[in-house]
């Protein structure tokens, strides 16, 4: 008697659906550390920027050079504001990919529930039939028996 779980497919696909989403996490994950380094980099320019414009200042400025200076800040503020909401936007996505990889484990291990029920229906239904086919055969021994010592 052969006996076959019938969502073996199904639990093969749950799993692979599962690594794909680990591995898609991952990524997201990389990518918000790159964008974290990238905003660190941007905040560190902007503090150069601005110690050497209290610099600059103290000597003696030009206004020129200070409206070179102050668009310089306001560009490396609005590249920090939009690099803030780049990662804002990862964030979204590595929670959207968070919950997706929570419901496909969810389901994997229900199937897996189901194939270790299945497994032991079919371990006892095994036992029984072994149980059965030796006590036909002690039966069949001792009818042999009696026939022979009556007999």
């Amino acid at each position: 008697m052969t006996n076959k779980f019938k969502f073996e497919k199904v639990l093969n696909l749950k799993q692979k659906q599962e690594e794909q989403i680990k591995i898609q996490l991952k990524r997201i994950y990389d990518e918000l550390e790159v964008n974290k380094q990238k905003l660190e980099d941007i905040r560190q320019k902007k503090r150069e920027l601005e110690g050497y414009l209290k610099e600059q200042l103290e000597k003696g400025i030009d206004i020129s050079d200070l409206k070179i200076f102050d668009s310089s800040l306001n560009s490396y503020a609005v590249i920090y504001k939009n690099k803030k909401e780049v990662i804002r936007r990862i964030n979204r996505q590595s929670e959207e990919c968070k919950d997706d990889l929570i419901k496909k484990m969810t389901e994997r291990k229900m199937y897996e529930k189901l194939k270790d029920k299945f497994n032991d229906v079919v371990a006892e239904q095994e036992k029984r039939i072994e149980q059965k086919t030796i006590d036909e055969f002690v039966s069949f021994a001792n009818s042999k028996k009696r026939r022979d010592w009556y007999g």
